[in-house]
């Protein structure tokens, strides 16, 4: 298993470095910014679901809700929900809280 992972890792790192040495530098420069920009959006949301909390990348909807890019969390008296937005569940209604925001 760790060898085939190891062979699998080595072939990965070679096509990576044949289509690098085809490719034009801004080409190259494109695709870097793009894969950092959706790392960040995926560190963002990993943390935001494993640890149910803020995503940092968002803004704040409404009082009790903070949406991010993937996740949205809801801060009720009994903690946070942070969820995926594309889930069906009803998160406002089992969110009953009496949040003065800021009034």
């Amino acid at each position: 298993s760790k060898n085939k992972t190891y062979q699998f890792t080595k072939f990965i790192i070679r096509v990576i470095i044949i289509i690098g040495d085809y490719m034009k530098k801004g080409v190259k420069i494109t695709l870097i910014v793009l894969a950092t920009l959706v790392g960040f959006v995926l560190i963002d949301t990993l943390q935001a679901l494993l640890f149910n909390n803020n995503p940092i990348i968002g803004m704040e909807m409404w009082c009790k809700k903070r949406s991010g890019i993937l996740v949205d969390t809801y801060h009720c008296d009994n903690g946070n929900i942070t969820k995926f937005k594309f889930t069906n569940y009803p998160l406002e209604t089992s969110c009953t809280t009496n949040v003065t925001c800021g009034k």
